[in-house]
This record gives structure tokens, C-alpha cells and sequence, in this order.
């Protein structure tokens, strides 16, 4: 079951990821944008572990 969830993020990054790549390394952009990439995952590593926490607990 868990599986369905990471299946599909890996299907998501593997089609957006050119695009995504080509908007992290444009010169155009701004200095933090790398940043905010690793921010989101960080953020969801952290909400995705307090879950399974909180399963295990009970």
C-alpha cells in the first residue's frame, strides 16, 4: 500500500524533471531557487515521519 504513493512521485519527477532541472539552472533566476527545492523536502520528509511516529505509537 505504501508503495501507490512513491510509484507516483517517481513518475512525476521522471516526466517534469527536464523541466524542472532547466528552471534550477537557468542564470536568470534567482540565487535561492535550489533552495527552495531542498526546503520542500525537507518539509515533507518532516510531516512523513511524524505520521509514521504517530502510527507507531498507537
Amino acid at each position: 500500500m505504501r508503495q501507490s504513493p512513491l510509484l507516483l512521485i517517481l513518475l512525476l519527477l521522471f516526466i517534469f524533471s527536464p523541466r524542472l532541472l532547466g528552471w534550477l539552472l537557468s542564470t536568470t533566476g534567482a540565487w535561492y531557487r535550489p533552495y527552495i527545492i531542498w526546503l520542500a523536502i525537507v518539509i515533507i520528509a518532516y510531516f512523513v515521519q511524524r505520521s509514521l511516529v504517530k502510527k507507531h505509537e498507537l
